[in-house]
Order: structure tokens, then sequence, then C-alpha cells
């Protein structure tokens, strides 16, 4: 117990209640037979909160900056709390997109205060050097925690209704706010710079042909193996899969993710073949998806978009880290991250369109954009 109330405990403690998606394995279900919305619609909805999160970055980066990163996670923690309640409260496009800007605000201000928390945390304690191995235990903290969370909330949406496990996202943003106000903020914690204007910044970075092409490959991929979070619900529905076996398949995805990211380290010394290898995998398990659609390639799509297509971008992040300076890292980071939610915003009604025309048609058409990355912006072995 007191471990547990030591600011490293208290710091996991409030990740792991972040973890718990109760709603993931349900979303698109949620959106499409309780709030009546067409796909299009959702992925509209997705857009402008790829599109606030970037734009709040600044206020929610001097909020960060003035009064400190515990204070910046406790509002926002609350904020998204208060988001879901919206959410779950009555089935209507425009509360669906209150709810939405108020978790765009939530996500950005909690958006680099947990790592910066978190590096303080350590550095208070002479384990700065920690950072990496501390990093890796919180994800996958996090990780197991939105599959086992996936399994309840699909099952209490199966047993109470589809706007239950959003409802029930209240209790652990508001505990994960409590959590979150007991962390003792370190006086060493310098302030960060704010992310929009870092990104900014490091856009101009990303002159140097071959980090450009890295970025553009990773996110290229990204924006597609993104779209399966949307998809593989519809392909269950139409696989006619009873709605409790949700959160087993989200689960075997997010287990595929684990498991190719424990495995970053092999993949190292050859970062051509797997970076070209994940791309190609990805891309055709869609495009298998889209012409035969069955439980097996909804298998394959989870195991290899999923495990390989959602991983490949941290992969590629910590290759851009290993050949740029370390001053530069938090600048070409933001960028990058920029570069990808700014991806988003014009894909997600296009996706979301053809969707509502052909299911197998979004699937094609996702899975041709990694082949366009390998024909345009392959990876190359002349990395130095």
């Amino acid at each position: 117990m007191k471990k547990i109330q030591e600011p490293l405990g208290l710091y996991f403690l409030f990740i792991i209640l972040g973890g718990i998606h109760l709603f993931s394995a349900v979303l698109v279900v949620f959106f499409k037979d309780w709030g009546g919305l067409n796909q299009t619609q959702i992925q509209i909805l997705q857009s402008i909160f790829c599109l606030g999160v970037v734009l709040l970055e600044i206020p929610t980066g001097l909020v960060a900056d003035m009064v400190g990163r515990r204070q910046s996670l406790v509002l926002g923690s609350f904020l998204a709390g208060l988001g879901f309640l919206v959410y779950g409260s009555i089935p209507n496009f425009w509360v669906f997109l209150v709810g939405e800007l108020l978790l765009a605000l939530g996500v950005s201000l909690m958006s680099g205060a947990d790592n910066a928390l978190l590096f303080g945390i350590l550095q208070a304690q002479g384990r700065k050097e920690e950072i990496q191995k501390i990093r890796g235990q919180t994800r996958a903290a996090r990780l197991i925690t939105y599959g086992l969370s996936a399994q309840v909330g699909s099952w209490i949406a199966a047993r109470w209704g589809l706007n239950i496990p959003m409802l029930l996202m209240v209790i652990p943003s508001f505990l994960g706010a409590l959590i979150a106000w007991r962390i003792p903020e370190p006086v060493q914690v310098k302030k960060r710079e704010n992310k929009l204007k870092m990104a900014l910044k490091g856009l101009s970075l990303l002159k140097d042909p071959q980090i450009r092409r890295l970025a553009l490959n990773g996110v290229g991929v990204f924006a597609s193996a993104y779209f399966l979070l949307w998809l593989y619900q519809p392909l269950l529905q139409k696989l006619q899969i009873p709605l409790q076996y949700n959160g087993l398949v989200y689960s075997f995805m997010v287990v595929a993710e684990a498991l190719v990211a424990a495995n970053f380290g092999r993949f190292q010394n050859s970062a051509k073949k797997f970076m070209n290898f994940s791309a190609f995998v990805t891309g055709l398990s869609f495009l298998l998806v889209g012409l035969l659609p069955s439980p097996f390639t909804l298998a394959v799509v989870l195991l290899f978009a999923g495990g390989f297509g959602l991983t490949r971008m941290d992969f590629i992040e910590a290759r851009i880290q290993l050949l740029t300076p370390a001053e530069n890292h938090a600048t070409l980071l933001s960028a990058i991250s920029l570069l990808a939610r700014l991806a988003l915003v014009p894909l997600n009604p296009v996706v979301g369109l053809i969707t509502d025309y052909s299911l197998n048609l979004a699937f094609l058409l996702v899975g041709t954009i990694p082949f366009l990355v390998l024909l345009f912006l392959p990876a190359r072995s002349d990395e130095k």
C-alpha cells in the first residue's frame, strides 16, 4: 500500500485508470445503433476531434506551464469525464459534437503533461536514466487495461445498453482526477515548450530528405492502420458476430500490438526489412478483408494491421531519435504527431462516405495506402 501512495505508484494508478476504455469494443455500434449516425457522421466527429486537439495545444500548453502538470492532468481528466457523460446522455449528432470537443480539450490538457510529470518524478528520485524502461512499463500497463476493460464494456453493453459503458467512463475519469491531485509536483520539473509551437518549429527540421522520408512513411501507414479501429466493428456486425464477443476481438488486437512492440529491439538491426514488411502486411490484410470478408480474414487484419500497423509508428519515431541529435527530438516528434493528426482530418470523412456505400470498398481503399507508401516512400538502408 505504501508503494501505491508514493509518487510513482500514484502515477501508475493514474495511467491504469486512463486505460479503462469500456466503450472501445462497441464504439462504432454505439454511434450507429444507439446514436443513429452513419459512418460519415462518425468520421466527421473524429476529424473534428483531431483538429480540436491540434488547435487546443496552445491554450492547454499555457495552462500546464502556468499552473503545473499535476493540475493540468486533474483538469484534463475531469473534462474528459464530462465529455463521456455528455456522449452517453442524448443520442444526437450535435450533443456528440459537444462531447467530442470536451474530450479534445481533456486530451490536450493531458498530452505531454503526463510524460513531463513522470520525468520530474524520476528526476527527483535520482532515477531519470530509467525513463525509457518506466515508459515501457506504463505502456504495457495501459495496453493490458485496454484489453481487459474492452471485454467488460462489451458485456455491459450487451446486457444493459450501448450507452452504459460510455456513462460509466465518468468513474475512472473522475477517479483519475483525484489520483492526479495526490501526485506531488516535483520542483525539478521544467516548463515544457508548447507542443504546437514545437511542432511548427519541428517541421523545418523535416527538410532533411532522410528524416522526411521516414516521417512520411510512418504517417502514411499509420493513416491506414488507424481505420482498423473504425472498420472492424462494422465488419463484426456484417459477419453477425454477437456483441458480447467484441471485447475478445479487441483484446486479440491489443495482444498483437503488445507482442510486436515488445520485440522492437530484435527488429532494430533490420529496420528496413521490418518497415517494408510491416507496411506490406498492413495493406495486404486490409485487401484480403475487402475481397473475402470472413472470421479468418478478420483475424488476419487484426493480427497484421493491428499488431504491425498500429505499432510501427513508435518504431519509426525511435528510429528517428537514433538518427538525430537529442536536442531535436521533442520538436521532431511533435511535428510528426501534428502531421499524423492533420492527415486524418480529410481522410476521416472520405473513408466514412465510402464505408456507408460499401464496407468492402472501404477496406480495399484503406489497403491501397500502404502500397502507395511502399511505391513512393519505401524504407531504405542508407540511414546514417
